[in-house]
């Protein structure tokens, strides 16, 4: 059903959500899929309680055995280059959805006055 699939998991900063998201990955690679991990900023800069920022890379990196996206730079390649089949936000917040909702209302409006 996956097989072959690019699947990214963008993280983002609800830090209590780290260990379970841990987890989905491992849960992920059992599939023979690619993943493609992106975190927010906040992820990137942030030691909190649960996790220091440099251990949850590694901890990512050992799991998805490649490198994490950590820049819009880095990301930019997505789409053009490397397609997604499939894009993860985990965990996803009533604000991170409705960011989203937006932005693809904006673009579709935009899309159609071409």
């Amino acid at each position: 059903m996956f097989n072959g699939m690019k699947i990214g998991v963008g993280i983002t900063g609800s830090f209590c959500s780290l260990s379970n998201c841990l987890r989905f990955l491992k849960e992920l690679k059992k599939y023979p899929i690619d993943i493609y991990v992106f975190i927010s900023d906040q992820v990137n800069s942030c030691d909190t309680r649960f996790f220091k920022a440099n251990q949850l890379i590694i901890e990512v990196e050992k799991i998805i055995e490649k490198k994490v996206i950590c820049s819009v730079v880095e990301a930019e390649i997505f789409g053009p280059q490397i397609p997604l089949d499939l894009m993860v936000v985990y965990p996803c917040s009533a604000n991170t959805l409705a960011i989203s909702f937006l932005v693809y209302v904006v673009m579709t409006y935009f899309q159609q006055a071409e």
